[in-house]
């Protein structure tokens, strides 16, 4: 080729599938992997012209998408759709890879040649690839599909991510994706039945043990949807939803929802067409528990209340009581205590019933949530003792945090700090070995009342600030809500009143939203203080008579008294002035 290039002052422009080239400095070099969305929109302009492209923009960048704005897909794409008569839409949709051929390039063929030029391990990864998500998969999955070694994967995969086959998506956490079109054409050029049915035995084996494994679950989570799809289609029902229900429980478990949420849509869906009434209820109550999580209260409990009626006509009582305790952590958000404590009350009658320890623990659990409330601090913490010793026999790590870390919170009420942090610290480490970033972010946020007390400020400023930085990424606006809350205090007492003002209205307003009655009387009493220091009284009787209002209605009665004295406090500062 250098033999060929003419001197100066011509340029020469140099193509070439490696990755450099001796006699071309890297930076006269540039590595072109896909159209910019700009350069994609040109190419449809240069060949539909300005007027068609104007008028079916959004559908054409559509296609752009579809084929992952490959260069060569577009062009093509562009030349035959300037030859079409139908109208744009019409013609856009039925632009299949198959069909993707003109007088000079023909992709489909390209694509083949390519594929068929690789080695036989090559190629066998390319068609278990196939069979992954098509928006990304975790390579040692698609390795154990093709039967490769952990070395031969790594020299395939080398090999194609040379040859642009294959593309990176993070390298630490082993995550790959194939072209789009690549992909639609392996599993055009031969049957993949057998390569299904291993992606789906593959991932059997490993969420079996989900609760241990989470971290290698995590990368497979998108892979549940279509190897439940594909073990239903082959009569698997059995099998599909074991899957199902393991990798929705480890998307839950690690704060990861967006695809739990779509594997439970799958599951529901699928349920309804099949007339399955049992998985129909178990789709609801994880729907639920899902859209409770992201703060949908209302429709989370309309959903278990559906659940609830098909329990009773199908007589699932196991399926019963697990509604009943989800209402019932509804409704204590709600601030309607007495409810709730009647729905845990059945929750625990159904447990005892059915020796369902794992259910029990979570009743009694959530009972002494409640107790304490009310100020039975004694009762509670025997409440969380039972809990405690059924996790320590069931191996129940996630039950026994939750029971640490609501024990913490009653030894702090009794100023045991250097006890309450020690159990905090138990909780956090479970939560970091469960993967539990919603754990995570209460244990942080008590955890920083405790060196708020202490009055390290700065300490607990830094774990205010981790919650919320969790509570963002969980979505979870209950959590944001009370970091919100305990940040603006430590303002407050930084002197940065209006950044605690602030603070202050963003937790109001998420309360609001969440119907979330107790955190919002916590709200009104430390705005109403912070009131008292701005001098406005007005605003400070206000909010601690709100405050008060709701602590009486919620039967809450420390902090309904705590309140009081501090409403009495600026009755006499009225007075004397």
């Amino acid at each position: 080729m250098i033999a060929l290039a003419l001197g100066p002052p011509v340029s020469l422009l140099c193509t070439s599938r490696r990755r450099s080239l001796p006699w071309i400095s890297p930076t006269h070099s540039r590595e072109v992997k896909r159209f910019s969305r700009g350069e994609a929109e040109s190419i449809f302009r240069n060949y539909l012209g300005d007027e068609t492209t104007e008028k079916h923009r959004d559908t054409l960048l559509e296609f752009a998408e579809r084929v992952e704005r490959l260069p060569i897909a577009i062009v093509v794409g562009a030349d035959m759709l300037q030859h079409e008569l139908d109208p744009v839409p019409e013609a856009v949709r039925r632009l299949r890879l198959e069909r993707l051929r003109n007088e000079v390039h023909d992709v489909p063929a390209l694509l083949r040649h390519a594929i068929a030029a690789r080695p036989e391990e090559q190629r066998r990864l390319l068609n278990a690839m196939a069979v992954c998500a098509l928006e990304g998969f975790w390579l040692p999955l698609a390795a154990e599909i093709a039967g490769l070694t952990k070395a031969e994967g790594r020299d395939a995969r080398d090999r194609l991510v040379g040859a642009s086959l294959l593309r990176m998506l993070d390298r630490d956490r082993q995550r790959f994706q194939l072209h789009a079109l690549v992909r639609e054409e392996l599993r055009n050029l031969s049957p993949l039945g057998e390569l299904e049915a291993a992606h789906a035995a593959a991932l059997e084996r490993l969420f079996a043990n989900w609760e241990r494994r989470w971290h290698k679950c995590r990368e497979c989570l998108p892979e549940v949807i279509p190897a439940a799809r594909h073990l239903r289609e082959k009569g698997e029902g059995d099998r599909a939803a074991s899957l199902t229900h393991r990798g929705v429980a480890t998307g839950r478990r690690i704060g990861e929802l967006e695809i739990p949420f779509r594997i439970v849509q799958q599951e529901e869906a699928l349920c309804r067409e099949l007339g399955n009434k049992d998985g129909l209820q178990w789709s609801y109550g994880h729907h639920a528990v899902i859209l409770r999580r992201w703060g949908q209260l209302k429709e989370a409990m309309a959903l278990l209340k559906q659940g609830e009626a098909l329990c009773r006509e199908l007589g699932n009582k196991h399926g019963l009581q697990w509604s009943y305790g989800n209402q019932a952590v509804i409704l204590r958000r709600w601030g309607q205590l007495e409810e709730a404590m009647a729905l845990l009350k059945k929750k625990e009658a159904l447990c005892l019933e059915l020796a369902n320890k794992r259910g029990l623990q979570r009743s009694y659990g959530n009972q002494a949530v409640i107790l304490r409330r009310w100020g039975q601090l004694e009762e509670a913490m025997v409440l969380l003792k039972k809990q405690e010793t059924l996790c320590l026999e069931l191996g129940n790590k996630d039950g026994l945090q939750r029971s640490y870390g609501d024990q913490a919170v009653i030894l702090r009420d009794w100023g045991q700090l250097k006890e309450a942090m020690a159990l905090h610290k138990k909780q956090e480490a479970l939560c970091l070995e469960l993967g539990d970033k919603d754990g995570l972010q209460r244990s942080y946020g008590d955890q920083g009342l405790i060196l708020q007390a202490l009055d390290r400020l700065e300490d607990a400023m830094a774990l205010f600030k981790k919650q919320e930085e969790l509570c963002l990424k969980l979505k979870n606006k209950d959590g944001l809500s009370r970091s919100y809350g305990d940040q603006a205090v430590i303002l407050k007492d930084w002197g940065r009143l209006e950044e605690a003002f602030e603070l202050f209205k963003k937790q109001e307003a998420l309360c609001l939203e969440l119907g979330n009655r107790s955190n919002l009387a916590y709200c009104y009493c430390n705005w109403g203080l912070l009131a008292r220091e701005q001098c406005d009284r007005k605003t400070e009787r206000e909010k601690l008579a709100a405050s008060l209002d709701i602590f009486t209605e919620l039967n809450m009665p420390r902090e309904r008294d705590e309140v009081r004295a501090e409403l009495d406090k600026t009755t006499e500062a009225d007075s004397a002035t």
